[in-house]
């Protein structure tokens, strides 16, 4: 499994608070944006091998946050680090038609493609460094792709909250070896399919990347199933953006103290 790793010390913010992401904010709990980073980084090293590589994209990262890094990962995992240019030396093409000009989407998704195009019959989890997984997340959803379960299946292992109001689309919910899983009708960017699929929706995906929009998804999850375990196996670690049922800040701090 390649996973796609985006990490950025610049983002004080993510868009979804401050359309200036390099204004502070509130994220989550009494958690600094480092420990949220970290967590989430020690979340996703159990269950993988020397057969899975982290490309770890990283945006106007400090060497002593990049050391860290490396000290703390899973030693059987590849890692490849890229620099991608900081948000200030980021000059938006189409400054004029959208109010978020500040974002390292398109560089990420580029770089997804590329990969792809090497190898389309891979499978590719495209991960943000404030999404924190649960202990078992890694190592089951590589079972999902050993047992072929995700060859036409996008999957989603965050549960967002924001799906759960009465003005949700209804949905499918099925049982499945893994537990209950729900249809998803929309999500952000974190997710696991097979290159094949990635490569179906790459216009309208790349198009999205240069406003730093999801609204793909609304699209793309018409056209091909994406589901999402319940509870979740990851959360966005923002105020107001956590998967339901499950402690999420007792367990980054059980990350954290390790």
């Amino acid at each position: 499994m390649h996973i796609i790793y985006f990490i950025s010390e610049a983002n004080k913010a993510p868009i979804s608070i401050s359309k200036d992401m390099r204004v502070d904010s509130t994220r989550f709990a009494d958690l600094s944006k480092t420990d949220i980073q970290k967590a989430s980084w020690l979340s996703i090293q159990d269950g993988l091998t020397e057969e899975d590589t982290i490309h770890l994209l990283a945006a106007e990262v400090s060497e002593d946050l990049l050391n860290w890094i490396t000290s703390h990962k899973n030693p059987d995992v590849n890692l490849v680090v890229t620099k991608i240019p900081p948000m200030d030396e980021y000059e938006h093409p189409y400054s004029s038609y959208h109010h978020i000009h500040q974002n390292h989407f398109i560089w990420q998704y580029e770089y997804l493609y590329n990969l792809i195009e090497q190898d389309p019959d891979g499978y590719y989890y495209v991960n943000f460094d404030d999404y924190l997984h649960v202990p078992t997340a890694m190592a089951t959803m590589k079972k999902l792709i050993e047992e072929k379960v995700l060859e036409e299946i996008i999957f989603i292992p965050q549960d967002n909250p924001d799906l759960y109001n009465a003005n949700s689309e209804r949905v499918r919910i099925f049982t499945t070896n893994y537990g209950y899983m729900k249809e998803a009708v929309c999500s952000t960017p974190n997710m696991l399919m097979r290159g094949t699929t990635w490569q179906k929706f790459k216009p309208e995906i790349l198009q999205a990347s240069v406003f730093a929009s999801d609204s793909w998804t609304w699209y793309v999850f018409k056209k091909v199933l994406a589901i999402s375990p319940m509870p979740g196996w990851s959360t966005h670690l923002q105020n107001g953006c956590l998967a339901p049922f499950i402690n999420w800040e007792v367990l980054a701090k059980e990350y954290l103290s390790k």
